[in-house]
């Protein structure tokens, strides 16, 4: 997986989106970064030099435990979240880049919806009972879509045609 090319240092954090999974430690490049992180849990933003990384998830105190391990290329110049998602012992990593040159136009606001339950079928999101967005698929995330800044309401279904 190619991220970006850019050649300043990024940021990435991880999350873990493994439901009912117990704490996980992360190595990366076999060096322990991240400690214990518990479902639904983010870490701390990390600085990072573009590079090539081997990111190696164990159960938490257990480096005998490989439970998943991924290859990933990050450019500078970036923010980013890598997602644990999926269910042990399949696990899957998602990564989430943000365009640092992306803009904002006064006034408005940017959401984009990842899905990471392991569980559900391709779901829809309904925002203030309008049809955002259709079908997205598991280990999946949409573009950004630009609003009127406001309070909004999401509504996410199993889409129907998934449950006949």
């Amino acid at each position: 997986m190619k991220i970006r090319v850019n050649t300043d240092s990024s940021y990435i954090r991880m999350l873990n989106a493994v439901p009912c999974s117990d704490e996980f430690d992360i190595y990366i490049n076999d060096n322990l970064v991240f400690r214990d992180i518990r479902y639904k849990d983010f870490t701390p933003y990390t600085p990072t030099v573009p590079g090539n990384y081997e990111i190696e998830i164990y159960k938490s105190g257990d480096k005998e435990k490989l439970l998943h391990r991924h290859s990933l290329t990050i450019a500078g110049g970036n923010a980013g979240t890598i997602v644990i998602t999926g269910l042990t012992p399949k696990l899957m990593i998602l990564a989430v880049f943000e365009d640092p040159t992306e803009t904002v136009e006064f006034g408005n606001a940017k959401f984009r919806v990842a899905h990471l339950s392991p569980t559900t079928s391709p779901v829809d999101i309904n925002v203030n009972t309008v049809r955002m967005i259709d079908e997205i698929p598991f280990g999946k995330r949409t573009n950004y879509a630009e609003v009127p800044k406001g309070i909004y309401e999401f509504v996410i279904e199993e889409n129907e045609f998934d449950r006949i």
